[in-house]
C-alpha cells in the first residue's frame, strides 16, 4: 500500500461517535477553562503577597523610626507566660458523665 492511497475504516454508529467526541471536546475546553481562572488566582495570590511584604516592611521601618524619635525608658512590659491549666470542676469530668449515662440506661431498662 503505497502513502497516497486513501484508507477509510467503518464507522457503525457515527452519532454516537461525533456525540463522544462533541463531549469530550467540552470537558477539555472546560478544563481548559478552569485552570486558567486557576492561573489568575494564583497570580493575584502573587501580587497581594508581595504587597503585603512592601507594607509589613514599610510598617517595621516606621515602628523602628517611631522607637527611636521616642524617650528612653526604664520599665519593662511584662511578658505574657503560658497559661497553667485549669482545675475541671468535677461535673464536668469525664467519670461524671458516664455515672450519669450508666443511670439513665438502669432507668431505661427499668422502663422496658
Amino acid at each position: 500500500m503505497s502513502e497516497d492511497e486513501d484508507f477509510y475504516v467503518e464507522l457503525h454508529d457515527a452519532q454516537d461517535l461525533r456525540r463522544e467526541l462533541l463531549l469530550s471536546s467540552r470537558q477539555v475546553i472546560h478544563s481548559l477553562k478552569k485552570y486558567r481562572e486557576y492561573n489568575e488566582v494564583r497570580t493575584k495570590k502573587k501580587e497581594l503577597t508581595k504587597e503585603l511584604l512592601k507594607s509589613m516592611s514599610e510598617i517595621k521601618n516606621l515602628t523602628i523610626a517611631l522607637q527611636s524619635k521616642l524617650p528612653k525608658s526604664k520599665v519593662k512590659i511584662p511578658i505574657p507566660t503560658k497559661k497553667k491549666k485549669t482545675n475541671i470542676p468535677e461535673h464536668h469530668k469525664e467519670s461524671a458523665f458516664l455515672d450519669k449515662l450508666s443511670k439513665i440506661e438502669e432507668k431505661l431498662q427499668s422502663l422496658e
